[in-house]
């Protein structure tokens, strides 16, 4: 889902913070704990679409749960989030606050589709290449898709490379085609 522009504008808020405070590594990564939530703990996922328990119950169970963990900062966000009725979409501005961190730091992401699984080394090699190629920090994630026969598929961004057998074959294909 493409953020709106609350999102957007939470998540640049946080990051602008952040930066200047030199703590963007450290919330990036309280964030992420925090959105974990989400998915490991149904409860939270209650408390966080229970708009009825009202807005100051709802603060001071922020407060207990996060003021011992979360740097300040990121609970006065969290508190914020909450006034505004959008905590519910943290995870999307945790998502959003991590792809500008991503981005002024020069961290690419690339998909690795591979035929079979890559080794630790195979998954270095391709990684090196790539940020040789790319001229920056490249992050990886791998995953099996045993119909492109052999080979793997390269995806950054909106580009996608495929140097997979199957690729080879629907290439040929059209050249007999056109034969």
């Amino acid at each position: 889902m493409k953020p709106t522009r609350d999102i957007r504008t939470l998540a640049k808020t946080l990051f602008r913070l952040a930066e200047a405070q030199g703590l963007s590594e450290r919330l990036r990564g309280e964030l992420d704990a925090v959105t974990a939530l989400f998915d490991a703990c149904p409860e939270w996922r209650l408390f966080v679409g229970q708009l009825a328990l009202g807005q100051a119950r709802r603060q001071s169970v922020l407060r207990e749960l996060f003021e011992p963990r979360a740097h300040p900062l990121l609970l006065r966000f969290l508190l914020a989030v909450n006034g505004q009725g959008h905590l519910r979409r943290l995870p999307d501005i945790a998502r959003e606050f991590d792809a500008l961190f991503r981005r002024s730091r020069g961290i690419l992401d690339a998909e690795i589709v591979s035929a079979e699984p890559l080794d630790v080394a195979q998954a270095a090699r391709l990684r090196e290449r790539l940020a040789a190629r790319l001229g920056g920090t490249v992050e990886t994630t791998l995953s099996v898709n045993p119909a492109l026969l052999g080979g793997f598929q390269v995806r950054v961004g909106d580009e996608v490379r495929d140097f997979s057998v199957a690729a080879r074959l629907r290439s040929m294909r059209r050249a007999l085609a056109q034969a």
